[in-house]
């Protein structure tokens, strides 16, 4: 089943430059809810969330954890998230 994100997108391609749309509420509220549950607040400080809960999970809490957030956290502030982006999708590990 599509979603209303993708239905709307489908149509449009469709329509001229300048338009008036009449949604009906109960698809302006599904497109909200969609919107909604596939938008999250991103932050360093989350990122290094992820990575010291991995790091507690794989029992490396110590001096070697400290290490590595401090690595991190140094990438962090010296790269952007679409550089960040293209070094994970290019990335071996």
């Amino acid at each position: 089943m599509r979603t209303v994100v993708e239905k709307l997108k489908g149509q449009l391609d469709m329509l001229p430059g300048a338009i008036i749309i009449t949604v009906q509420r109960k698809d302006l509220e599904m497109l909200i809810h969609e919107l909604e549950e596939k938008t999250e607040e991103w932050s360093n400080q989350s990122c290094l969330g992820y990575v010291i809960q991995g790091l507690n999970d794989a029992g490396l809490d110590g001096a070697e954890g400290r290490e590595l957030v401090r690595y991190v956290q140094r990438a962090a502030d010296s790269k952007t998230l679409k550089q960040a982006t293209s070094i994970f999708k290019k990335s071996r590990i």
